[in-house]
């Protein structure tokens, strides 16, 4: 096969021969010989344009041949065609490169194989069969208005690839890169209501449909300006991008689209014409604020910034929390209702020995962080707390039901608890039963959905043991049953009736003769109108159960018929009102002759 093309400096037809290379990429589909290709200009990158890389390409495209053309003679090595489509400057065109990401802008199959194997400065002139360019099948590729091609035509591409860079995503359309240019420190990123400095610097690169001048001044350069993460300070793409920083990070952030790149707030006024910009930002240093809650009420602002970072350095699952509590006041009093700073109290997190909202708080803390919660007046009511000896009593008169309770705290340490891979089987079987004795004291207190937490954190450290002998698996099932047991009575009380049914089921499976289980099995089924399932399991009750657990099966009968009955009632209700309302409407009386 001989290629005809055309070379850089002189646009006159030339016989590459054997120096161009057929290409044929089965996994484009492509067949050898309709794309051929012959370098022109060799690059300097050290590698190709690597998958996920952002490729900047300066081109052009001219038809070499068709039947069409050939058959009125206007193909001629004299007078070359002109170019009907590109982005050099210099052949009348925007002078914006072509830009997309290897491997995942859709390209036409020929740009798609060529391009992945240039290096930056290459220039190749690159003969495609029709089927390989604009009229691939795909409709997703046509020649600029005007201009009309041929079903058989030959085109000829002169591509550069006069860069590439590593960028990454910001949003899922495609429409916002980032290149970062300075690496920050940790991974945080600013959340809604964080109170970030920023300096911000914008310019145009895309007016419309052409390149902006680089003399052109920038329409934003702001060196530091303070502003509240969701308050429209700035645009919805501009802050989405700042989302993505982390502190001290400088990134470059490329904007495209008009719908994207134009959006403007009083701070950022980018030209109403722009179609791209490109924004370098740098996050100089932020304020957390975090809404405790996701409703608004209740925030929590840091004051020292701490050791580490949010959420893995966070006594997110329970553990012992040492805090100090510096002072708990009422908004707009300047007395507070209590201080101590110099006291510092060690506390069990998971088991209500902190208010609810308290100890929230202190879960999305960091070592030495110190941190004002605000709690609103829609949320003041569940401050009251009757007082342990971890935390002092808050009277529930003693909150206005219009003021808002501010709570100064300092967690200074906290210690996981030691468990799973780091004991041994008998120190978790030790730890097991620790667990489910907070438990069951939260049971009895009415804590139900803690202590359900915390027998499903036993029966976890189960999972993990490992008996290696007959009396270690007699011990570790002797451990689990009654902790199934009271995860099962937990639920039930929560109202989870399947989730009680589940694990009621894993323990009948090895110990099918237990009454209790059985038992509370009944009731979840009952509590689900499945009057059918919950007899089955009290009649097992009573025949396994003998004279010790008559009372209590005469006891769950009773129960069944109870809600069979109140059942019944509530269908007959249900079916009385339906006939009572009017079906069949009123006939019109008869008219009067």
């Amino acid at each position: 096969d001989i290629s005809v093309g055309r070379s850089a400096e002189n646009p006159v037809l030339i016989d590459f021969g054997y120096h161009t290379k057929p290409l044929e990429d089965p996994l484009l589909r492509i067949a050898y010989g309709g794309v051929l290709q012959a370098t022109v200009c060799e690059g300097d990158g050290e590698s190709t344009a690597k998958e996920d890389e952002w490729a900047h390409v300066h081109w052009s495209a001219r038809v070499v041949s068709s039947i069409e053309s050939e058959a009125r003679g206007s193909a001629s090595t004299d007078s070359p065609a002109l170019p009907f489509a590109g982005s050099r400057k210099s052949e009348g065109f925007s002078g914006a490169p072509f830009r997309a990401i290897v491997g995942k802008t859709p390209m036409m199959k020929a740009w798609e194989a060529v391009v992945a194997h240039m290096r930056r400065g290459e220039r190749r002139l690159v003969q495609v069969a029709p089927e390989y360019h604009y009229f691939d099948g795909t409709g997703r590729f046509s020649p600029p208005d005007g201009v009309r091609l041929a079903p058989n035509a030959v085109v000829e591409f002169d591509l550069q690839l006069v860069d590439v860079q590593a960028v990454l995503p910001v949003d899922g359309t495609g429409n916002i890169l980032k290149q970062v240019l300075h690496d920050g420190e940790g991974w945080e990123s600013p959340a809604s209501l964080f109170q970030v400095e920023l300096a911000i610097r914008g310019e145009a690169v895309l007016r419309a449909g052409k390149l902006v001048e680089e003399t052109e001044e920038p329409f934003m350069d702001v060196p530091a300006v303070a502003l509240t993460m969701g308050s429209g300070t700035l645009p919805a793409p501009l802050e989405e991008c700042v989302r993505s920083l982390v502190l001290r990070e400088r990134s470059r952030f490329f904007l495209m689209g008009g719908a994207t790149a134009a959006q403007r707030t009083e701070l950022c006024t980018p030209p109403h014409d722009i179609e791209e910009a490109v924004y370098e930002v740098e996050l100089l240093g932020m304020t957390h604020i975090r809404d405790v809650m996701g409703d608004g009420e209740v925030t929590k602002r840091r004051l020292v910034q701490g050791k580490g970072q949010f959420p893995v350095d966070c006594p997110v699952h329970d553990a012992l929390v040492r805090l100090r509590i510096h002072s708990i006041r009422i908004e707009g009093v300047e007395d507070p209702i209590f201080a101590e700073p110099d006291v510092l109290r060690e506390v069990h997190t998971g088991q209500a020995k902190l208010p609810e909202l308290l100890e929230t708080c202190v879960r999305i803390m960091v070592p030495g962080e110190r941190s004002l919660l605000c709690i609103s007046p829609k949320h003041a009511p569940l401050v009251a707390w009757h007082g342990s000896e971890h935390f002092p009593a808050i009277p529930e008169g003693s909150v206005p039901s219009d003021a808002a309770v501010i709570f100064d705290l300092e967690l200074e340490s906290f210690e996981r608890y030691k468990y799973m891979s780091k004991q041994s089987f008998q120190e978790r079987v030790d730890e097991c039963r620790q667990q489910r004795e907070m438990g069951n004291a939260l049971f009895r207190h009415g804590k139900f959905e803690l202590a359900r937490d915390k027998y499903k954190l036993c029966l976890g450290i189960l999972d993990e043991c490992r008996p290696d002998t007959d009396e270690e698996w007699a011990l570790n099932d002797a451990v689990k049953i009654p902790v199934l047991l009271n995860y099962g009575a937990a639920c039930n009380k929560l109202g989870q009736h399947r989730e009680a049914i589940k694990y009621l089921d894993k323990l009948l499976r090895f110990d099918g003769y237990n009454v209790k289980a059985l038992y509370r099995r009944g009731c979840a089924h009952l509590a689900l109108d499945e009057f059918k399932a919950a007899e089955e399991n009290f009649l097992a009750m009573r025949d396994f159960g003998g004279k010790e657990y008559s009372i209590d099966a005469t006891s769950a009968f009773d129960m069944l018929s109870r809600a069979r009955e109140d059942k019944r009632r509530r269908e007959a209700k249900d079916y009385g009102e339906m006939f009572e309302k009017k079906i069949i409407p009123d006939r019109p009386q008869r008219q009067e002759n």
